[in-house]
């Protein structure tokens, strides 16, 4: 009987014994992946990390405004326009002249904006005023040469008026790019005028008004290397009109005379514009005269002899 109460004894304590075994091998299943969530998070965590952006990323950078692509982009579709309008003015579903004032308005506000635009980007300035030019130029060459809508003295107010206004707001902004491509434009021109139409007399006039304006803005404090490029061209307008209305042989075919009081007028205005600047930037601003002056002045001064010359002799 004993022996059978010790037999049932020792199943009891190794029943025991394995539930403790049991119970400490579910304790530890069920302790384990509390245990391993401090051994796996990290890996995740890193590569939670990696994937994120740096603290200082604020998103994509802004594009520049504008690109140069964007200039360029906004300068063809600008030329674009104007030959829309070349196309009205060509087809005659409008009025020819209403569409070339809103030519010409539309050509100088190109201008204006590349002026009002150069704080902001240079690139843009300088195109917006490349283009400005490249639809003006073009316009009032048609206009005149070929559809005959403007007359050449129109023309030339139209180019004195340009070269003003890029002036005057190359003196308000500081800024002579645009100034240069606005006398070159108007210049070359007048010069290609000349030759086209054979009116010497309002161009050579436009020329002089070039240069009035530019000595203008120099006396008034405007900072220009560009006085030598209207001087120039004025010098050359008014050798071509003395030689061709002074000619012994007479006036070629094709050009219309002049009174020798309109060249002896044009000959002393060119002497009055660079005498007179002379004269006020030397003595009145006390500012020392240059090279090119003295030069022009004497130039000047030496066109105007030969014309009173050349009208006393014709007189005779």
């Amino acid at each position: 009987m004993k022996e059978a109460v010790d037999g049932i004894t020792s199943v009891v304590e190794k029943l025991n014994e394995r539930l403790l075994e049991l119970e400490m091998r579910v304790s530890a299943l069920e302790g384990r992946p509390e245990k391993a969530k401090p051994s796996q998070t990290p890996p995740v965590v890193s590569e939670a990390k990696g994937t994120r952006p740096p603290a200082t990323w604020r998103g994509f950078p802004p594009p520049e405004t504008p690109s140069e692509l964007q200039v360029i982009g906004k300068a063809v579709l600008g030329i674009a326009g104007a030959y829309l309008l070349r196309a009205i003015t060509e087809s005659g579903s409008l009025p020819k002249l209403p569409v070339i004032m809103v030519a010409i308005v539309y050509a100088c506000s190109w201008m204006v904006w590349g002026f009002r635009y150069h704080a902001k980007n240079g690139f843009a300035s300088v195109t917006y005023g490349i283009t400005s030019a490249l639809i003006l130029s073009p316009l009032l060459w048609e206009s005149t040469v070929r559809f005959h809508i403007l007359s050449t003295a129109f023309t030339g107010t139209v180019l004195v008026v340009f070269v003003g206004l890029a002036l005057a707001l190359s003196r308000r902004h500081g800024l002579q790019v645009i100034s240069w491509v606005a006398m070159l434009a108007a210049v070359n021109t007048a010069l290609a005028l000349i030759v086209a139409t054979h009116e010497l007399v309002p161009l050579t006039a436009t020329l002089l008004a070039v240069a009035l304006v530019t000595e203008i803005a120099i006396c008034l404090g405007c900072q220009l290397s560009l006085r030598v490029v209207p001087a120039i061209a004025a010098d050359l307008a008014i050798v071509l009109l003395v030689d061709l209305m002074t000619s012994p042989e007479g006036i070629p075919e094709g050009y219309h005379a002049a009174a020798p009081v309109t060249i002896t007028t044009l000959c002393l205005a060119l002497l009055a514009i660079y005498g007179g600047s002379i004269g006020i930037r030397g003595y009145w601003l006390r500012q020392r005269i240059s090279i090119f002056e003295m030069g022009q002045g004497v130039l000047a001064f030496v066109l105007a002899t030969f014309i009173r010359i050349s009208g006393s002799r014709r007189g005779a």
